[in-house]
């Protein structure tokens, strides 16, 4: 008892180990009030994510140009009984 501290919040598994940051779930631990959600990147990194220069020229991020750049891009199955068939994976 004399290594805890009063107040703090441990998360543990079944055997009674500690259980690591990257295995908790962030997200119920943010809607429990546990602690608040930190910055996933620092700004420098945010700042080079966004485009230089006058919005109203620029190319839009969107979910679909991120899609792009990723080459992740849906099409109809090339075999099948119909290959031309319509496909709403996208949608």
């Amino acid at each position: 008892m004399s290594s805890n501290t009063v107040g703090r919040k441990v998360m543990r598994t079944q055997d009674g180990k500690l259980v690591p940051l990257s295995d908790r779930d962030n997200q119920l631990i943010v809607e429990t009030g546990m602690w608040r959600r930190t910055q996933l990147a620092n700004d420098e990194e945010l700042r080079a994510r966004v485009p230089a220069g006058d919005y109203t020229v620029q190319r839009p991020v969107t979910i679909y140009t991120e899609a792009l750049e990723r080459k992740n891009t849906y099409m109809s199955a090339a075999t099948g009984p119909n290959p031309f068939s319509r496909t709403s994976g996208m949608t």
